[in-house]
């Protein structure tokens, strides 16, 4: 007999076991004759160790009929000790059992949390949004404040930008590009950033591209940001693309953050 069964009888015997439970229980003993031997061996040995118990009060029937003549003899009376040590075992075995499935329990649970506490981080790492405000930095921007009447709206723009005021910004860097017949290729990265601020995706990214394909010495940055739209926009699949592009040069404008950024996705 397993552990369980033991822990259950003992349960049931005991009458700690709940209503719902016990009725289950005593549907398998209507169905199982071994079980049923084991239930009414068990409530003879308690009944025969219990002082105030008679062994009358046992139902009578082959079974137990035979089993109360033995009880009744005198030859019982030697074995009581031996009895005993089963019952104190049987108990001994009950409680370990609980123990057991309990510890079994609690590690489970434990293993549950754990599972959900890791699934939770993953979770969280490989979330676009917060990747981007956790990784997105306007520290190293270029300047680009010029003097003179032609730098009026740029110099705006850069005091507009700074200010988060994006939308502003974004006119003041499109009338400027105006005014002049080239655009410095900084200009593009302002204008790039604050059109991913005011949600045009697509224009920021047209932006960016004009600083990738310019002579600037730090058009890699487009790569970066660009990356960075990209995760604003939702689409993974795309910033991981532009990581891979900027980890095959290490001089590339954050290089080592891409490598982190990409084992985060």
């Amino acid at each position: 007999m397993n552990d369980d069964l033991k822990m259950k009888i003992e349960a049931y015997l005991g009458n700690t076991m709940p209503p719902e439970e016990a009725l289950l229980f005593e549907k398998q003993m209507e169905e199982n004759e071994e079980l049923l031997r084991e239930v009414t061996l068990a409530r003879e040995i308690n009944l025969y160790l219990t002082d105030n118990t008679s062994v009358e009060e046992v139902p009578e029937n082959e079974y137990t009929g035979n089993l109360r003549s033995f009880l009744e003899s005198d030859e019982a009376r030697s074995v009581e000790e031996k009895l005993r040590k089963v019952q104190n075992e049987y108990r001994k075995d009950a409680v370990k059992a609980r123990r057991r499935r309990y510890f079994m329990m609690a590690a489970a649970i434990a293993g549950l949390l754990i599972i959900s506490s890791l699934a939770l981080i993953f979770t969280q790492e490989s979330n676009p949004q917060e990747l981007f405000a956790k990784y997105y930095s306007t520290d190293d921007l270029p300047s680009v404040i010029k003097r003179g009447a032609t730098g009026d709206e740029l110099n705006r723009g850069v005091i507009a930008f700074r200010d988060s005021n994006f939308f502003e910004a974004v006119n003041l860097f499109e009338a400027y590009k105006k005014t002049v017949s080239e655009t410095d290729p900084a200009v593009h990265l302002y204008l790039g950033l604050s059109y991913l601020q005011t949600g045009s995706y697509d224009k920021a990214l047209g932006e960016l591209d004009l600083l990738l394909h310019s002579d600037a010495l730090d058009r890699s940055k487009a790569q970066w940001f660009k990356a960075l739209v990209y995760l604003k926009m939702d689409n993974k699949k795309k910033a991981e693309e532009v990581l891979k592009k900027i980890l095959e040069d290490p001089s590339n404008f954050n290089y080592a953050e891409a490598g982190k950024l990409l084992d985060e996705l």
